[in-house]
């Protein structure tokens, strides 16, 4: 048994870059193909999936009123400033508010064009 395994591990120090190219070059094909398959079906998953989009947007909420450091003094221990602003960021996030704009905007428009396996949306393609 530990003859077997000397013999193979002289084997494997004997091997040449050439001997393992001619050892593995029969598989060239099927790695050609295999690649050629993978390209092909991320193409056509590519073309066919519908896109996802996202948007993010930063408002920046100022206050009129003067601080001094008295005032930021208690600003910091009373922390009313704070939940000034996460109000204003609960109205902005609020759904209602958000269904108004896209009613007002007509943003819920969409043109979309009948392909043969799915249809897309041409948005800024049309005239």
């Amino acid at each position: 048994m530990e003859e077997q395994l000397q013999t193979e591990k002289s084997e494997l120090n004997s091997l040449s870059v050439k001997d393992l190219f001619f050892k593995y070059i029969r598989f060239i094909p099927w790695f050609i193909i295999s690649v050629a398959l993978a390209l092909l079906v991320a193409y056509t998953y590519l073309r066919y999936a519908t896109p996802i989009y996202s948007s993010s947007g930063t408002i920046l909420i100022k206050t009129d009123e003067p601080t001094s450091s008295d005032q930021k003094l208690e600003q910091l221990f009373m922390n009313d400033q704070t939940q000034n602003i996460q109000n204003e960021m609960e109205v902005l996030r609020s759904r209602s508010l958000m269904e108004r704009v896209v009613r007002d905007l007509h943003l819920e428009t969409s043109y979309m064009a009948k392909g043969s396996i799915r249809s897309s949306n041409v948005y800024k393609q049309v005239p």
